[in-house]
């Protein structure tokens, strides 16, 4: 068994951001909070920026600096980031912070707290509570193992797991920005093959009014109500059930699975009874192809299920399933303008809205190419979705792996061998 510390005893230091609200701007430094943490990174895009005034203000009392580890207080609990860069250009409200001042203990406490282990006691203390939240004081007294910090070997091989994890990500950004940008070209721009090769509409093609899109469009293309072709399945929305692990394949695909990216990174499961997840599945076992599309928190967000996952629908998802279309295709269109603009209501791509149920999605409508370019455009795209989605299961696989080891490195039931003692 562990030996256990309070964080407090481990950590040089255990303190949280801000509790106030300073004004928003339009320049300066962003504010993080803990809706702000996803998937092991920080989304800055959806913060706002506070004065140089006020970002002084919060670091004279919260500080963040390299090696220190940000931690969801409220909402998702447990969300963690781990801040590798020396310059910090953003302060913290509502969050708290495993400060180390040292390399090594950072990340062997980075890695256990995105494991099993340390999410059963998050669990633990949030049972039953209405509000989800730790106080500073809980993350004080958070039981951190004993580590042995003079085996280099240990978090080596863990952050080495940890970079390939980050390079397999940033080369699936990469891809998804190549495939957007073919489809901006061929479906935007209209500027895909005619029957002779050359640009479509730059070459003369015919275009019609489309009064659904309020666009013009290619005279062969139709728009279709999207229930012409996939179904359309919301979440059960009973209460979220207690986190219980019975099998690896039972768990509940929750909105911090989904990336702003729109990747769904199952690194983290929630995992739920044999009972539950039953219950969960009556209406639809989410699977290969499916879509999931977020109504309420980052209401919008959408997300394509990559092979090999198979899960129950959280709350505060609508399924879509594709019936009668490539999804490889719809996976574009749903990251396109056209499908932006119908769920914001109007053409300014700034617009919040608060909510957008399953009456909301059924409105929706997709641009229908011609079968031949249809064809094209997935022979071309197919590949590079299909090398993400081998990115997404090796990263299953790798996080799979560091949770693995992690509990037997700690307890010393893995020790590494110097290369002078292993057998030529």
């Amino acid at each position: 068994m562990f030996s256990f510390i309070p964080a407090e005893k481990y950590c040089e230091k255990v303190f949280d951001g801000t509790h106030e609200t300073p004004k928003p701007t339009n320049t300066g430094y962003k504010l993080i909070t803990s809706k702000h943490i996803l998937s092991g990174k920080i989304d800055s895009d959806n913060a706002y920026y506070i004065s140089e005034e006020d970002y002084n203000s919060i670091n004279k009392r919260s500080q963040v600096r390299q090696w220190d580890i940000l931690f969801s207080m409220i909402g998702s609990v447990g969300n963690v980031y781990l801040v590798k860069k020396k310059d910090i250009n953003f302060a913290i409200k509502n969050m708290g912070v495993f400060s180390c001042n040292d390399k090594n203990k950072a990340l062997l406490l980075y890695f256990y707290l995105k494991s099993p282990y340390a999410k059963k006691f998050i669990e633990n203390y949030l049972n039953g509570a209405v509000q989800k939240f730790l106080s500073l004081d809980m993350l004080r007294n958070f039981p951190i193992p004993l580590f042995n910090e003079n085996d280099k070997k240990l978090y080596n091989l863990l952050y080495n797991i940890e970079e390939k994890i980050e390079l397999n990500n940033n080369i699936s950004t990469s891809l998804d920005t190549l495939a957007k940008s073919i489809y901006n070209y061929w479906f935007l721009q209209f500027e895909f093959p005619d029957a002779n090769g050359k640009p479509y509409k730059s070459s003369g093609g015919k275009m019609v009014w489309s009064e659904e899109l309020k666009r013009e469009v290619p005279e062969k293309f139709v728009v279709e109500n999207i229930r012409t072709r996939c179904d359309i399945i919301d979440c059960l929305h009973s209460k979220k059930p207690e986190y219980h692990y019975d099998k690896d394949e039972y768990y509940l695909l929750e909105l911090e699975n989904l990336t702003e990216s729109g990747y769904i990174d199952i690194g983290t499961k929630y995992y739920i009874s044999e009972d539950d997840y039953r219950k969960w599945t009556k209406n639809i076992e989410i699977s290969e192809n499916d879509f999931v599309i977020t109504n309420a928190g980052r209401t919008g967000a959408i997300g394509k299920i990559p092979k090999g996952i198979t899960c129950a629908l959280g709350r505060n998802f609508t399924a879509i399933r594709p019936r009668d279309i490539n999804p490889i295709y719809l996976r574009e269109y749903f990251k396109s303008n056209y499908f932006l603009e119908q769920m914001l209501g109007n053409l300014d791509l700034g617009s919040f809205f608060k909510s957008f149920n399953v009456k909301s999605i059924k409105q929706l409508n997709i641009l229908i190419p011609e079968k031949y370019v249809l064809s094209q455009f997935t022979e071309i795209v197919a590949p590079m979705i299909s090398k993400i989605e081998n990115n997404i299961l090796e990263n299953i696989e790798l996080s799979a792996l560091r949770d693995f080891l992690l509990p037997l490195l700690m307890n010393g039931q893995v020790t590494f061998k110097d290369e002078k003692e292993c057998p030529a």
